[in-house]
């Protein structure tokens, strides 16, 4: 982590690797709860696969495929 520079620093807390991380770290190591890890995780998943969807239905509602 002190590698990396300053806006990676901050990025960091939001990026879904540092959650599988934290889960994996406390799976392994501590035998803490890890629901709200998985949670968040889950809700990533839905947020960024809903977006996905519809950035590409907006793109073939405007975009239509010629065959």
């Amino acid at each position: 982590m002190q590698l990396v520079g300053h806006f990676a620093q901050i990025m960091n807390q939001w990026l879904p690797m540092t959650y599988l991380i934290n889960s994996l770290r406390s799976t392994i190591s501590t035998n803490l709860n890890i629901q709200f890890d998985i949670l968040i995780m889950i809700a990533m998943i839905i947020g960024f696969n809903a977006l996905s969807i519809t950035k590409f239905r907006f793109i073939t509602i405007h975009e239509p495929l010629e065959i």
